[in-house]
């Protein structure tokens, strides 16, 4: 595998750092990107050897542009295998008809326009059965009476996977993309949210569990296992796939 690059936009905490560890210890030579470039750069420092780090925004065209130009050079003729964008951001629980419209644009713009962006600038970089994956979720999938601008957001995320699916498998290098769409997950980020909301004991609450059939939350190294299978060789033929990673929430009564 050494040789293989991948680029993990979001790599610096929660979901997409669990992937950048995972796609290392899988041999990958990874890039770690996130807003925040001291997060970025401890992911990186601590992964070590083949383990490079970069400071961009994904909602920032000129700063994916520069972005571009690092990798270029980093990779060289090698080119990149692996593109996963693990960016998002949350609208705590709003109905979409109460939604201001700043906070509904900012969903749009950083969970699609920011992840069309990111794959346009990397586009260029990947070779022969290279990987792009996006990490939707489940809300995509799902309406509902809450989380209605990030319901609309990721729904949105999910139609431009399948349709850069389309479109990538008929280019000669036949690039797939796909997304894994997360349930509900313990990450630094989500305890962020509980905590706004005044209900941090409901990441272990029993009576929230009774809504997930396996009654446990889904583990961030569980979305890094199914993305590095999805970069991987055995997953050669899926292509436009939203894949729930959810602890079966997709699969639960209602």
């Amino acid at each position: 595998m050494m040789g293989q690059h991948a680029i993990v936009m979001g790599g610096g905490m929660g979901i997409g750092e669990a992937i950048a560890r995972k796609l290392h210890a899988d041999g990958w030579t990874v890039t770690v990107v996130d807003r925040v470039a001291a997060q970025a750069s401890n992911v990186a420092n601590d992964l070590g050897e083949n383990a490079f780090f970069e400071c961009a925004d994904i909602t920032r065209a000129d700063q994916l542009a520069d972005l571009a130009t690092s990798m270029r050079e980093r990779v060289g003729g090698e080119g990149l295998r692996a593109v996963v964008n693990s960016v998002g951001v949350f609208d705590y629980r709003l109905p979409v008809l109460k939604t201001d419209l700043a906070n509904f644009n900012r969903m749009l713009n950083v969970n699609v326009t920011g992840a069309f962006l990111f794959t346009q600038a990397m586009e260029p970089l990947l070779v022969q059965d290279a990987s792009v994956v996006h990490i939707s979720s489940v809300n995509g999938e799902m309406a509902g009476p809450t989380l209605g601008a990030y319901k609309v957001s990721k729904a949105a995320l999910n139609m431009l996977v399948r349709v850069l699916a389309s479109e990538l498998a008929r280019d000669p290098r036949r690039i797939r993309v796909n997304a894994v769409a997360p349930g509900w997950v313990d990450t630094p980020g989500e305890r962020k949210v509980q905590a706004a909301l005044g209900t941090p004991e409901s990441l272990s609450d029993p009576k929230a569990m009774k809504f997930i059939p396996m009654a446990r939350l889904t583990k961030a190294s569980e979305i890094a296992n199914a993305v590095a299978f999805l970069c991987s060789a055995g997953a050669s033929g899926i292509t436009g796939q939203i894949v729930p990673v959810d602890c079966g929430i997709t699969n639960a009564e209602v």
